[in-house]
């Protein structure tokens, strides 16, 4: 009934990562956990029929954690030299805690255009996609991951497209 959209935005997160483990010595079937937190603060929202989002005055903000364990394939696994991909997707459980109002944009709905407050957080299910693309020592990373809310009246779904750089280095003797 409202989309909310903050565009390219940029807000702390933080994401802990477990070890890989594959489903046997020579698969390409892997795993592994994590952890993620992100914040976010929303103050635009998408309108039926128009392209670009809108500032109708409504602002959502709040904070999100999910613990999701990933499944995946891993191409290219034991080919050095080349480019190596992983695939996968996540269930698990998050946490959700927003504020603020919104506009129900939904022409069909029988609060069309009204603003409805918003103060709600708690458990639930997280879902999403993981994509990984490394080579040699970059390693870039693309995900999407959000928990849902239901309140009892709505049903709250946040999600958090995180992408990111690394240069893996080691220290040796340690």
């Amino acid at each position: 009934i409202a989309m909310m959209d903050s565009g390219l935005n940029y807000q702390p997160s933080i994401s802990v990562r477990s070890s890989v483990f594959y489903f046997e010595k020579e698969s390409n079937w892997g795993y592994h956990y994590q952890l993620d937190g992100a914040t976010f603060n929303i103050n635009k929202q998408e309108i039926p029929g128009l392209e670009d989002v809108q500032d109708l005055g409504t602002e959502v903000k709040g904070y999100s954690l999910y613990a999701v364990p990933v499944a995946y394939y891993h191409f290219n696994r034991n080919e050095p030299g080349k480019w190596s991909y992983k695939a996968g997707l996540g269930v698990g459980i998050g946490y959700l805690k927003l504020s603020g109002n919104f506009r129900i944009t939904d022409t069909s709905h029988p609060e069309y255009n009204q603003v409805k407050q918003v103060d709600a957080d708690g458990f639930d299910i997280a879902v999403g996609v993981y994509f990984e693309a490394v080579f040699d020592r970059h390693v870039i990373t693309v995900q999407n991951y959000g928990p849902t809310l239901d309140d009892g009246t709505y049903e709250y779904l946040q999600h958090n497209v995180a992408m990111s750089y690394r240069y893996a280095f080691r220290f040796s003797g340690f």
